[in-house]
């Protein structure tokens, strides 16, 4: 039977044995207070480095093969380099349209019908998304929450705009330092934590105006309105699971609800974005036309993008997702190793059980998705944080 005391005891020797014996993984960062576990320097260094490579492979790459400068040029002057009309005016306001149309005509560059290989990649990285941004949310309404993760809008945005793999280390690694260098990771009020799975189904209809209007092969004009729309997409979702949690506090039971909301919202989003990864392999491995393969799907080639070639923004917008996918997945199992290590650290036969854990998360991964992995990892991390609270007597949520 569990109690707090053993356990921090437990944890504590197992930590003094593991930093005599394995100095160079377990060298830890000056502790912010004296019962905190701190997250290895190691992890740190790793997150890092691949926000580091991110930004070479994706942005560095768009300057030097000249997907950015077809970019600016098409979102400046309004028409695509095949001779489509784009759409220049949203608010009649210039600096809040301009960025608006770059970001438009980067996604209106996936939709092509012609090659689905561009499009099955968005459909992918939309999905793993999921899961990403609905950690944002519940980490956002935690009591006592690092203030870098306050704002689930701010991190939407950023990857939204600079993409994924380039923000999301650096979100991990905040994320990692708030569940590595606690004991007891920060409650959920009871009104928010059940409004998560409402703001989960939610989250799953979202992407539908970005991918539906090229998916039916729909007027240029009403694909641009489908990417701009995306683009509220964060906002959306932040509004409905405020609104939703005034409503569950109205009611007779708030608590009534969902017994395990925040493992309930994972569980949702993890399973769609699993199923629509098994469809998009699906989608490619029977494939009838010799183009779609897994090969030319998930591993960048970066001869496709030719600068005097109409289908520039197409390739290089493949090019950038094929990066910010691969670099997504590596994040998700770093980030996983460190959750999986801290849960089995004061276990018996913690080496065994880690290893373990990271094989199954590393298959996760590779069959189901960057998204179905996450969650697998978010949904143990939320089972070990109940467990704890109540051990010591305390409840899941406030």
């Amino acid at each position: 039977m569990w109690n707090g005391t053993s356990e921090v005891d437990t944890w504590f020797k197992t930590q003094a044995v593991s930093m005599i014996f394995f100095p160079c993984v377990y060298e830890l960062e000056a502790p912010r207070i004296a019962s905190n576990m701190i997250l290895p320097t190691l992890a740190s260094g790793i997150l890092k480095g691949l926000s580091a490579i991110a930004f070479l492979s994706i942005w560095g790459v768009m300057v030097t093969n000249g997907t950015l400068t077809a970019l600016l040029y098409t979102a400046w002057s309004g028409t695509f380099p095949d001779g489509t009309v784009l759409k220049t005016s949203y608010t009649g306001i210039w600096p809040l349209d301009f960025p608006v149309r770059v970001l438009v005509v980067f996604f209106f560059g996936l939709q092509s019908m012609e090659d689905l290989t561009p499009f099955l990649m968005l459909v992918d990285l939309v999905a793993a998304l999921l899961v990403i941004n609905m950690m944002t949310v519940v980490e956002s309404r935690r009591f006592t929450t690092s203030k870098w993760l306050k704002s689930s809008l701010l991190w939407q945005y950023l990857w939204n705009c600079a993409g994924v793999a380039l923000i999301l280390p650096i979100y991990s690694r905040l994320h990692l330092e708030q569940h590595y260098g606690s004991l007891l990771v920060p409650r959920i009020p009871i009104r928010e934590a059940q409004a998560l799975p409402f703001t989960a189904i939610v989250t799953l209809l979202l992407p539908i105006p970005l991918l539906a209007p090229g998916l039916s092969n729909a007027d240029p004009l009403y694909i641009q309105y489908g990417c701009m729309f995306y683009l509220l997409t964060p906002a959306i979702g932040v509004i409905f699971q405020s609104l939703a949690s005034i409503f569950i506090s109205k009611t007779a039971s708030p608590s009534k609800w969902f017994t395990r909301p925040v493992k309930t919202a994972y569980l949702i989003t993890g399973t769609a974005s699993a199923l629509t990864h098994l469809g998009v392999l699906s989608c490619v491995l029977f494939s009838e036309t010799s183009d779609l393969a897994i090969i030319s799907m998930y591993l960048p080639n970066h001869n496709i993008v030719e600068r005097e070639k109409d289908n520039i923004l197409t390739t290089g917008a493949l090019l950038f997702f094929q990066w910010d996918y691969i670099i997504t997945n590596l994040v998700v199992i770093a980030h996983g190793a460190y959750l999986l290590h801290h849960a089995t650290s004061y276990t018996h036969g913690h080496t065994y059980r880690f290893q373990r854990l990271l094989v199954e998360l590393v298959a996760l991964v590779i069959v189901l998705g960057p998204g179905a992995g996450l969650a697998f990892v978010l949904v143990g991390e939320e089972d070990r944080a109940e467990i704890r609270l109540m051990a010591r007597g305390g409840r899941p949520y406030a």
